[in-house]
């Protein structure tokens, strides 16, 4: 263990330590006990750290039991004397109370050596991870920020704006929800625990394969860019050894899907329809672009509402359904804006709390034109100019 490492995991023994010395003195307050339960989610190793150290308490504890029922009467004898303790080994010299105190600290640094040891096993065996204690593990990011995992399995997580996974390890599966927003998965192949993503009413279950996930209020998108899944709708047994990819694919319900295909579970409760899928646009998102293939404006703003700081607005039937394509940075929403007042029958207004895409009313000869407030008339534009200039 490096040096830098070894002061973090003395920290950790120490507030381990500080803990089970809390809980020995009475019971916890509620306010201790969000503590306690805010420090144990930090980290696995947290929870490794205390568990450890409450064994190491209860055996010193039990040690104790023959002499007077708690640990503190035995300290307090130590304390005032060796005529009721037992040495660990012959002392080396010195006066009796000394030794005492030498073999005090010793018992504090093997429970220290304990715990270390422990911890390092711990990393050996995936303890770190949370998985041997089922310790679930939330991913998030917040809104125009993107995030990349590495899961404790050697999978890869990546996460959208505006999005929070909870993932869980356990002995036969391993279990990704989706609470909101986009990930992709590169997973790492385990053919003794299935991956299965939860994405509200749709579960997607997989072995070793790439594919993303999109959840929205209206449904949920699943695209594979690599191997294969199995989606389905409503829950599924978490903990059904059969029910691994070649076993999900043969229950009433579940669809197969393969690389270059995606589908959509709907709230309409309509089997999904496997349709190609563009991989272009599929990843478009990892790499901070917006890849549009003749997509509605609706759509459109709502995928530009995911980075923008000042959300976008459109209004009108006809201008929601205006069919756009292109490429574009995912933050670059001046680019848009500038294209989007090219267009003939579209009006943009701009503010400081909105960006407001309307139809653009056509004009008679005699009607003042306005763009936003209509305090500050503005000039007709001439015949062919664009609405916004």
């Amino acid at each position: 263990m490096k040096p830098a490492e070894e002061i973090v995991a003395r920290a950790r023994i120490e507030r381990a330590a500080e803990w089970r010395a809390r809980q020995r003195d009475g019971a916890l307050s509620a306010k201790e006990r969000v503590e306690l339960f805010s420090w144990l989610r930090e980290a696995p190793a947290n929870v490794a750290a205390y568990l450890e150290m409450s064994r190491v308490d209860a055996d010193l504890q039990a040690a104790a039991r023959d002499r007077a029922g708690t640990f503190r009467p035995l300290e307090a004898d130590s304390l005032e004397g060796t005529e009721n303790v037992t040495p660990l080994r012959p002392a080396r010299g010195g006066s009796p109370r000394h030794a005492v105190r030498r073999e005090r600290r010793m018992l504090v640094a093997t429970a220290t050596a304990i715990v270390l040891v422990g911890a390092v096993v711990g990393a050996t065996l995936g303890l770190v991870d949370g998985q041997r204690l089922g310790l679930p593990k939330a991913y998030e990011t917040a809104h125009a920020e993107q995030g990349t995992w590495p899961l404790p399995d050697g999978s890869m997580l990546h996460l959208n704006s505006d999005s929070r996974v909870v993932v869980h390890y356990g002995a036969s599966e391993r279990v990704v929800t989706v609470e909101r927003g986009q990930a992709m998965f590169q997973v790492a192949k385990d053919h003794d625990r299935r991956f299965r993503v939860d994405a509200g009413d749709t579960q997607v279950i997989a072995v070793g394969t790439e594919f993303d996930v999109y959840r929205r209020p209206s449904g949920t998108r699943v695209a594979v860019l690599e191997g294969r899944v199995a989606i389905l709708r409503g829950s599924v047994p978490s903990m059904a050894p059969t029910l691994s990819l070649p076993g999900a694919l043969s229950l009433p319900g579940a669809t197969a899907m393969a690389a270059g295909q995606q589908a959509e579970m709907t709230d309409d409760r309509k089997p999904p329809a496997v349709v190609p899928a563009d991989l272009r646009r599929v990843r478009a998102w990892t790499q901070r672009e917006i890849v549009l293939e003749a997509s509605p404006l609706a759509e459109v703003v709502e995928d530009f509402n995911r980075y923008s700081q000042i959300p976008l607005e459109v209004r009108g039937d006809e201008v929601r359904a205006l069919k756009i394509s292109g490429v574009f940075g995912a933050y670059d929403v001046e680019s848009l804006v500038e294209f989007l007042r090219r267009l003939d029958g579209v009006r943009v207004e701009e503010s400081s709390a909105r960006i407001l895409i309307v139809p653009a009313r056509p004009k008679r000869p005699s009607e003042p034109w306005f763009v936003g407030d209509p305090a500050e008339p503005r000039a007709q534009p001439s015949a062919g100019a664009d609405a916004g200039h």
